[in-house]
């Protein structure tokens, strides 16, 4: 879940510079850098994020329009905060540099700053200082390794490898379909874990997405 957050958001920076096609949009992605160190997931996008975003209650919900009705998949939202959140619950750690700045969620309990172990009575804060890094934005996410492939890593935009749904190259969720999709938008419930094709928001989508299949996809 957190590293979803981070990574919708790293691949929404690079589709809002360059989205004027759809396959703009589907190769996004492509550009964002995740690796895995052992201990930290880093994940590096293009462009600077806004300092509000690290605010409580802040969000942006931008009316972009994108070729094809393609949407982004979210845009430093709540769930940002909520993943910061759920891996400081778990006891791992959330750094983020961009503009210039390092960030980190901490807790003002009495006259102790901590980072770790905030107790419910602490006031958050959040910490900044300086960094060398400008013009792009790179998350350090605490965490073990994951088996789920998160990226699509297919020469198309169809597997055969089933069940898997993708939204804008980043994985999305479960449907009963035998078969894995790419695609530039994406209906699903609210915790990203279930697709219904039978929605009739799905069903438009899904026929946008075979007309724009090459005969090898479909």
């Amino acid at each position: 879940f957190a590293l979803r957050e981070f990574l919708q958001n790293a691949i929404d920076q690079e589709i809002l510079k360059n989205h004027k096609t759809e396959n703009d949009v589907l190769n996004a992605y492509k550009k964002v850098k995740l690796t895995f160190t052992g201990k930290y997931y880093i994940i590096e996008s293009e462009g600077d994020m806004p300092e509000e975003a690290f605010e409580l209650g802040y969000t942006t919900k931008l009316n972009v329009p994108l070729p094809n009705k393609c949407c982004l998949i979210g845009r430093f939202g709540i769930g940002f905060k909520q993943a910061i959140g759920a891996l400081k619950q778990q006891g791992y750690n959330v750094i983020i540099e961009t503009a210039g700045h390092s960030y980190m969620y901490a807790g003002m309990c009495g006259e102790e700053i901590k980072t770790m172990d905030i107790e419910g009575s602490c006031r958050i804060a959040i910490l900044r200082g300086k960094s060398p890094v400008k013009g792009k934005t790179v998350v350090y996410a605490e965490g073990d390794r994951i088996t789920t492939n998160l990226l699509w890593d297919k020469p198309t935009r169809v597997s055969a490898e089933g069940g898997k749904v993708y939204h804008n190259g980043l994985y999305s969720g479960k449907w009963s379909l035998p078969y894995s999709v790419n695609l530039c938008c994406v209906s699903v419930d609210e915790y990203r874990t279930r697709i219904t094709p039978g929605s009739v928001r799905m069903d438009i989508i899904l026929r946008n997405f075979y007309a724009s299949l090459t005969p090898e996809e479909r």
